[in-house]
């Protein structure tokens, strides 16, 4: 019986099994799709992914332009709702710019502005070639304030050039493009109607008179404090509700009639399309039933509406469709974005959704009677999934971003509620593309695009165009209350053709045509669309990827007029004009440009010399750069040697500027950690909102310095109020990440940070790692929980204090935290547990000690507790006998660690005591404690036996300038070790003594061994009785020497004074090539106008001197003296093409120093 039951227990596990596999369990409630199984081509071609790349170039084209909307915290939904962008050629120019709208900047809570706030309103950024974006916002005259939304890019008058349309809370604005650029607003007399909170808008000519009509989604009547549905009694659920569109009364929507002359009519009611309940957020035009007529299809947020379309049956009226073509939902959609998924010639749609649903992928299908309807796919072909629930999708975009020839799509994602750490900035998340493999299924491959698609921000609105018009699109992105982003497109180049459609009979903008591309490879399909994409309205040109094609045979066009033609082109990878009637196309200029700035610097002597382009761009550094200056710097951080790129790194950290930042976040990405330390550095200094997502990025560098280095910066930040003031704090989640990092000192920097931000988010994670296995890690968490303040933390803290494994850092920071926190009995305890009473009996004297010197060795910390209370506690215990003798190392070292932080009589006698101690290391660490009579103990330092300690007081007593004796000198001369301490000093702060004490002790050491052992060719028998005299010739002894160790004295005795005989031993070593060449340089590198007024003759003639090795130095300080009677040499010099590029480099800046600008074209002959 039991096995009978073990069999049929195995079998419910096997089926049970099977069940699973073949219907997964993870799709929620109210899907009403299962998921197809995948066949073995599908899996496969999962792995097949091509090489799609983004980079951010935001700041680096000029794109600088945050959302504003909002005050210190986002209060509801109108504030984080917006915005959107437009993409369209404005100036007609050839190429394709941006419009960005704008909120009505910081507000406060109930909707006024502040009275010394200054905001920004929209924002029309002209491109410039593709190189960069200019801010001509004040003279187009699109720059009224409004509370913004969305906008339209269209030629509603048909006059040929883009006209636009904003859409607003509460106020929507018309404008005309009266020709490059320019525009009028013509609201007031163009029928459109306000007092609604607009959201998106899209254009189509639904009764096809060649006239653009509008259809204006509404969303909700919104003021905050108003009564709302009931969702959450509790405060925190009321304040969310401001965030629920669902409690809030829906708005109609608007359709507009284009009755000519940017003059609109208003036909909603009779035209049936109302949509009354919908609180809608997107609207597209599609023929969606295929009868050559546009309809309409709507995306309606969560509430008592639902998602719906509009068939167009012609003389002005629609009837609903939803239900019938099934895109019918309640569930609250997005954006909406239509193109071919499964090339199959016809239209299917992308539709993003709110957190907690599934993106639509609405795919063309017809039913048995050969009606059309659509089935949501999206589960199916790896555009749905549950991985990806999590995500709050705003914009699609359907795309083919890699030019293969099959559309892929893009999402941007973002949550309307603010950020749990910063409230002024709506909480972010990472965008998302999907690639198609050619088989029915989109692979995620959003990790291998690029670092910009992984920033966490709040995306909303999104454009696709061909920025740069190098064949491939390119994406810009808005963020809520945050810098958008300008994603530009640098895959691998396959085949393309770009097409511009101008209507004729139709509406001039061609929005409606479908083109069909007709290829070796089959058929492509593609249309004119208006307004797709939340808040946003993209580039209208159209774009074919090609692949590995080399030619077409055809395109088809249907004009929305109804006209069809077909249409043969002579060359691809180009941009073609096409005119509606007009069978041959036209070349559009522009078109092979590539957007791309020049890769190589406009230097022209060196250049391959990496050393050379470094001297360059110091030249280019010696004053602020100018435009330019700015364009070559942005070159040379494409540079292929490090040195030049971290030189640019340098320059921007100097001079700050947008143009500085963009360098800096550009050198963020530098393949060597030292340039990616130097742009942190550089940074930190510009402490600039905009910095902060490329900051971020940084924090999955693989370098743990740079790591370590952006929690550095992010504690600077935090600890420094007025820095980066808002999106500092999006730092915390990152750095609450890094406390899993494997190396410990990241950790370490991790947790201080996390102190400096005083974030109560952080205490749960910090409480966490309190069991680090590094018990550095461990302290410095301890340290951090004292300084969030929080006082929950306490009983883990105090816990600690009888884990005997703990070391004494650690418990050292416990009693600092306890005290920070105000615990009353910290003080106590700490008494209790250095004076092993009560629980603590047991604890060795070593540790006690030990935890009692590490809190004086917290520094700063410390000073939580009153110095005279530490004071008692020690003379407690020193009184107690534990150190009435030195004891173990670790006892003397901790008592002295203890007494230098609480000097007084007692401990200053105690140190002095330990400074006859036979062991050197705690007589050093004596010597170092003592504060009383300093000179006393510095003289008995420098006569101990011990090397080490000799060392040290000889360190002391140069830096601090003491006169020494000869004997001093002699024992410094004498000693290898004392004489290297004492060469390194000098060479760093000088030689400030007596130099007659110093040549007397060089000649007691080497002026009795005779001239043999000294090589030198000065004959000295006796010392003159001329004292001057000896002393020059004890000095040519030692210049003159043929002994390593006693010329490195030279240069010190022979600098240390300026007269005739020094001067003259200078010269004679300058010119005489037979002397070392080592003293020559040193010699040379310490020879200036204040040694030697006729510093400038001298130098010149060793210039003159053929082959003299040191020519190039000499010219080099030549041209560090401040004078005019070289300008004739440098100019002599830096014309010659023969002379070595660095030295041509040091004329030309000596020039451009004495007034002479116009040597910097030398550089570039």
């Amino acid at each position: 019986m039991n096995k009978l039951w073990s069999f049929f227990a195995l079998f419910i596990l096997v089926m049970g099994f099977l069940m699973l596999y073949r219907n997964p369990t993870l799709i929620p409630e109210g899907f009403p799709y299962v998921a197809e199984t995948f066949s073995s081509g599908q899996l496969i071609g999962k792995t097949n992914l091509s090489n799609i790349s983004f980079i951010d170039k935001t700041l680096e084209n000029g794109l600088i332009f945050a959302h504003q909307q909002g005050d210190e915290r986002l209060a509801g939904i109108d504030e984080s709702l917006g915005s959107g962008v437009c993409a369209a050629d404005f100036n007609n120019d050839g190429w394709t710019d941006l419009f960005l709208v704008n909120g009505s900047g910081h507000t406060r809570y109930y909707g006024k502005a502040y009275w010394w706030q200054i905001s920004q309103g929209n924002v029309l950024f002209l491109n410039e070639n593709g190189h960069d974006f200019k801010n001509v916002t004040s003279e187009s005259g699109l720059d009224k304030q409004i509370w913004g939304m969305g906008c339209l890019a269209s030629d509603f008058d048909n006059d040929g050039d883009i006209d636009l349309f904003v859409t607003g809370k509460d106020i929507n604005l018309l404008y005309r493009n009266n020709g490059k650029g320019r525009f009028s607003e013509v609201t007031q007399e163009s029928g459109i109607v306000n007092g609604f909170w607009s959201t998106s808008a899209a254009a189509a000519d639904f009764n096809r008179d060649g006239l653009l009509d509008i259809y204006v989604g509404n969303f909700i009547s919104f003021n905050k404090g108003t009564k709302t549905f009931e969702a959450n009694s509790q405060f925190t659920g009321e304040k969310k509700n401001t965030f629920d569109a669902s409690l809030y009364q829906a708005q109609a929507n608007k359709l507009y009639l284009n009755l000519g002359g940017l003059k609109f009519k208003d036909i909603t009611a009779e035209a049936g399309v109302i949509d009354s309940e919908g609180r809608t957020l997107d609207v597209s035009w599609q023929d969606m039933n295929q009868d050559g007529l546009p309809d309409l299809l709507i995306t309606n947020d969560r509430g008592s509406g639902s998602n719906t379309s509009y068939l167009n049956k012609g003389n002005n009226k629609f009837e609903s469709g939803g239900q019938a073509l099934g895109l019918h939902s309640a569930l609250g959609n997005r954006g909406i974005a239509s193109g071919d998924l499964d090339n199959d010639g016809d239209v299917d749609f992308i539709i993003a959704s709110s957190m907690g649903e599934n993106t639509i992928a609405l795919v063309n299908q017809q039913s048995s009677d050969g009606k059309t309807f659509y089935k949501d796919r999206a589960r199916e072909i790896g555009i749905g999934a549950n991985q990806y629930l999590n995500l709050s999708g705003w914009t699609p975009i359907v795309q083919d971003f890699n030019n293969d020839g099959h559309n892929d799509v893009f999402l941007a994602s973002g949550l309307l509620e603010p950020d749990p750490d910063t409230t002024k900035v709506s909480q972010g998340q990472h965008k998302q593309l999907l690639l198609n493999n050619h088989e029915g299924y989109y692979s995620d491959i959003t990790k291998l695009v690029g670092n910009g698609l992984m920033d966490n921000q709040s995306a909303r609105g999104v454009v696709a165009a061909d920025f740069d018009n190098d064949g491939d699109i390119d994406l810009y992105v808005s963020h809520n209350n945050d810098l958008g982003q300008y994603l530009v497109n640098v895959t691998p180049r396959q085949h393309w053709i770009g097409l511009k459609l101008v209507g004729t009979k139709s509406n001039k903008d061609a929005i409606g045509a479908q083109v069909q591309l007709i290829s070796a490879h089959g058929k492509q399909m593609k249309s004119v669309v208006s307004g797709e994409g939340f808040l946003s309205d993209s580039d209208k040109r159209i774009i074919f990827g090609l692949g590995d094609l080399s030619a077409i045979d055809r395109l088809i066009v249907k004009w929305p007029s109804g006209q069809e033609q077909t249409i043969k082109v002579s060359a691809i990878d180009r941009y073609w004009l096409i005119e509606e009637g007009r069978d041959y196309p036209h070349d559009l200029p522009h078109s092979q440009a590539g957007g791309g700035i020049k890769k190589l610097i406009s230097l022209k002597f060196g250049i391959e010399n990496a050393g050379v382009r470094l001297a360059y761009l110091n030249t280019l550094a010696a004053s602020k750069p100018g435009d330019n200056d700015w364009q070559e710097l942005q070159i040379a951080s494409e540079d292929s040697d490090a040195n030049v790129r971290h030189a640019v790194i340098q320059i921007a950290s100097r001079y700050k500027s947008t143009q500085g930042l963009s360098l800096l976040v550009h050198g963020l990405e530098d393949v060597e950690a030292e340039n990616v330390l130097a742009a942190i550095a550089g940074l930190k200094t510009y402490e600039d909102e905009a910095s902060i997502r490329w900051l971020l990025r940084g924090f999955s560098h693989q370098s743990s310095a740079v790591r370590i280095a952006l929690a550095d910066c992010f504690a600077f930040f935090f600890q420094e109020e007025e820095a980066v003031v808002h999106r500092k704090y999006l730092a915390v989640s990152y750095l609450i990440r890094l406390l899993d990092d494997p190396v410990p000192q990241v950790r370490i920097a991790a947790a201080s940070a996390l102190a400096n931000a005083e974030r109560y988010r952080g205490i749960h994670s910090l409480q966490e790692h309190i069991s680090d296995p590094d018990p550095d890690v461990r302290a410095e968490v301890v340290r951090s929980l004292g300084l969030i303040r929080q006082a929950q933390v306490l009983p883990k803290l105090k816990s600690l204090l009888f884990d005997q494994a703990q070391p004494p850092n650690v418990i050292a920071n416990v009693f600092i935290a306890l005290k920070r926190l105000g615990d009353a009995d910290a003080l106590k305890l700490l008494n209790v547990y250095v004076m092993a009473q009560d629980e603590f009996h047991t604890l060795d004297m070593e540790k006690r000690l030990d935890v009692f010197a590490n809190i004086f060795a917290q520094e700063d910390d410390v000073a939580v507790f009153d110095v005279e209370q530490l004071r008692k506690i020690a003379h407690a215990v020193f009184a107690n006998g534990v150190a009435t003798s030195i004891g173990p190392n670790n006892l003397a070292k901790n008592w002295i660690k203890i007494w230098k932080s609480l000097p007084d009589k007692a401990g200053e006698h105690w140190l002095d005591n330990q400074t006859h101690s036979p062991r050197a290391e705690i007589r050093l660490l004596a010597f170092k404690a003592v504060s009383l009579q300093p000179d006393y103990y510095l003289s008995r330092a420098w006569n101990d036996q011990d090397i080490t300690i000799k060392q040290w007081a000889l360190s002391k007593m140069l830096k601090g300038k003491y006169t020494l004796s000869t004997e001093d000198y002699s024992a410094i001369i004498n000693t290898p070790e004392l004489r290297s301490t004492a060469l390194q000093i000098w060479s760093e702060i000088g030689f400030h003594d007596q130099s007659s004490k110093l040549i007397e002790a060089l000649l007691k050491r080497y002026g009795q061994e005779g001239r043999a052992e000294l090589g030198s060719d000065i004959a000295i028998t006796k010392m003159s009785p001329d004292r001057e005299t000896a002393r020059l010739d004890a000095l040519k002894m030692i210049c003159f020497s043929n002994k390593e160790d006693l010329l490195d004295f030279c240069p010190l005795v022979l600098f240390s004074e300026n007269s005739v005989g020094h001067r003259e031993i200078v010269t004679n070593i300058l010119h005489d090539q037979s002397r070392s060449l080592a003293i020559r340089q040193a010699v040379l590198s310490r020879y200036n106008e204040d040694f030697d007024q006729n510093a400038i003759n001298e130098l010149y003639a060793l210039t003159q001197v053929k082959k003299e090795v040191l020519r190039n130095a000499a010219l080099q300080k030549l041209f560090s003296l401040d004078t005019d009677s070289l300008i004739d040499l440098a100019d002599k010099i830096a014309n010659n093409e023969s002379e070595e590029a660095d030295i041509r480099f040091q004329a030309i800046d000596f020039l451009m120093s004495r007034g002479r600008s116009s040597a910097r074209e030398i550089l570039y002959r």
